[in-house]
């Protein structure tokens, strides 16, 4: 049976994803790679940004895959927990939880497009 975690992963390329250092005359360019190949580009002199802010989106964007995989293992350990009777929660302890599953669910849908 397939973890929430792991749902609605298969519609994006798998990773892990890595920033290859520009080349090819693509100094402007970092391309973001797989084993087998060109996964996106970030252009990294973007107007309004300087070269090492948009060489850290590009970092980000290379860590996408593995952040949403650990996701979703959070999202499957943190609802075990809440639905646990002997796991003890005050009020706002629970209060807090619930409401970072429901953002931490709302960032998986809003990745895979809507497919938790």
């Amino acid at each position: 049976m397939e973890q929430e975690g792991q749902k609605g992963q298969g519609a994006f390329t798998p990773g892990p994803w890595e920033v290859a250092e520009p080349s090819y005359g693509w100094d402007h360019f970092a391309a973001i790679v797989t084993k087998d190949g060109l996964v996106a580009t970030c252009h990294l002199a973007a107007l309004s940004r300087d070269y090492e802010q948009s060489k850290a989106d590009a970092h980000l964007i290379a860590a996408a895959p593995d952040m949403l995989k650990q996701l979703g293992i959070v999202v499957d350990w943190l609802s075990a927990c809440l639905e646990c009777a002997a796991f003890q929660w005050d009020g706002d302890q629970r209060e807090c939880a619930v409401s970072d599953l429901e953002a931490a669910r709302a960032a998986i849908l809003k990745a895979t497009r809507g497919s938790l």
